[in-house]
């Protein structure tokens, strides 16, 4: 990734954080989106895994480890640089945001406070979600495993993912049901 990437990524994010607010003053989009803590996670999360990108060296490692946690701590989001988010994404509102490891988010997503997309499933289901663009995700959702989220898609405040989701689908609620006796036994 180039410089001039990294800036037009943060770019589109800081678009987002105007919630249709245009500018050609991108200094005033920035202020606008440094009031917003999620954002700082999303620029911490840019900005970490650029220079882990281009500088492979165990004091960058260092460095870029110690401010995600510090960020984790400000804002209660983790978003860990082994993970892919295009251009655009919007936390709306921080805290309690947990992504996993190599999780896949499309452009122009939305977070909101308390979602979890995580590592679930045993053997070769075992894995973590895969997001497509547009996609909103409520309050309190949990998507988790080796699952494919469609584009478009509306995932409701609280609701459980565990399944594939085509485009275009809006999904509401929570009904745990049994699916299996085989315990914890392998799960992560």
């Amino acid at each position: 990734m180039k410089i001039k990437q990294l800036a037009q990524d943060i770019s589109n994010d800081l678009l987002r954080y105007g919630y249709g607010e245009t500018s050609n003053f991108k200094l005033y989009l920035l202020f606008k989106g440094m009031a917003h803590l999620g954002f700082w996670a999303v620029l911490n999360y840019r900005m970490g895994k650029y220079l882990r990108t281009k500088f492979k060296n165990k004091l960058i490692w260092g460095i870029t480890g110690l401010n995600k946690m510090i960020i984790e701590i400000f804002t209660g989001i983790s978003i860990p640089y082994s993970c892919e988010i295009a251009p655009g994404v919007l936390i709306g509102h921080f805290s309690n945001i947990m992504i996993a490891g190599n999780v896949i988010i499309g452009k122009n997503c939305t977070l909101h406070q308390g979602v979890t997309i995580g590592l679930a499933g045993r053997d070769e289901k075992a894995g973590v979600p895969i997001i497509g663009d547009d996609v909103f995700i409520g309050a309190g959702a949990v998507i988790l495993g080796k699952i494919n989220i469609g584009n478009a898609v509306a995932i409701g405040a609280n609701s459980v993912v565990s399944e594939d989701i085509p485009d275009n689908a809006v999904l509401v609620g929570q009904k745990a049901k049994i699916i299996s006796y085989k315990g914890s036994n392998g799960l992560y």
